[in-house]
This record gives structure tokens, sequence and C-alpha cells, in this order.
């Protein structure tokens, strides 16, 4: 009997350790995405969008640029087992554009929710870009 509680005991502890990885690596993902989009629509001088879209029980990350007919969109990242929140509020799609500019629109605090762990992102201070002691987009145009 005393096996079989430690054999338990383990396998829901191993369980949560595979959890937090599994979010850890969702998370960096989605944020290697949206930098990368941010960095693309900045040399590229073409807008990026990307999008949250809530089917069935899981979130499906996609990101194209609607300025690039014949740029290919990148594959879509599957959250699985994880919530978005848009300023503390539940949605159910949520399109992020990352502008020629360098702009991160809209405003607000992206926060992913796992079973045991929360990441949020103040967009745009998250991935701000740094030129000289300033922080802020990299377009001379932008002020």
């Amino acid at each position: 009997m005393l096996i079989v509680l430690a054999g338990g005991g383990l396998t829901w502890k191993v369980s949560q350790i595979i959890d937090s990885r599994r979010f850890d690596e969702q998370v960096k993902r989605l944020y290697i995405r949206l930098a990368t989009c941010h960095l693309l629509a900045l040399s590229e001088q073409a807008d990026w969008v990307c999008t949250f879209v809530r089917h069935k029980d899981k979130w499906i990350v996609t990101s194209e640029s609607p300025d690039r007919k014949k740029a290919l969109p990148f594959s879509s990242i599957d959250l699985g087992g994880i919530e978005v929140e848009w300023n503390k509020k539940t949605v159910n799609r949520l399109e992020i554009d990352c502008t020629a500019t360098g702009q991160l629109l809209p405003k607000g605090e992206l926060c992913l929710k796992g079973r045991s762990k929360i990441v949020c992102w103040s967009l745009p201070e998250e991935f701000a870009l740094e030129e000289g002691d300033k922080k802020g987009p990299l377009h001379p145009s932008v002020k």
C-alpha cells in the first residue's frame, strides 16, 4: 500500500514538472514569434499581424504580412492548455499589429495562464527596442 501511495505521489510530481516545462516552452515560442514579427516589420517596412484565435479549448496563433502578398505566413503555434487574457479580460480573438514604424498595437497587457503559472507582458513596453539611451520605435517618423 505504501509503495502505491509513493508511486502516485511521484507520478503527480513528474506530471507537474512536465506541465511547467511545456508552459515555459510555449511562452518562449510565442515571445520569439512576437519579437520576430516586430523586427520583420521594421526591417521590411511592412506591417505584420499576429492573430490569436480560440479554437475549441486551445489557442492557435498565426502570423502574416497583409502588406506583402508574396510573404509566406509563419506556421501556426498551438497553445494547448494556456488561457489568454487581454487587459484582464478573457477574449476569443486578439490581433496584435506590428507596424512598419516599430509600434505594437493595441497597447495593453497580455497574460498567458497555465495550470500553475501566469506570465504577463505589457505591450509595447515588453518588446521595446533600444536606440541610444531611449527605448522606443526605431523609425524616425515616430516621435
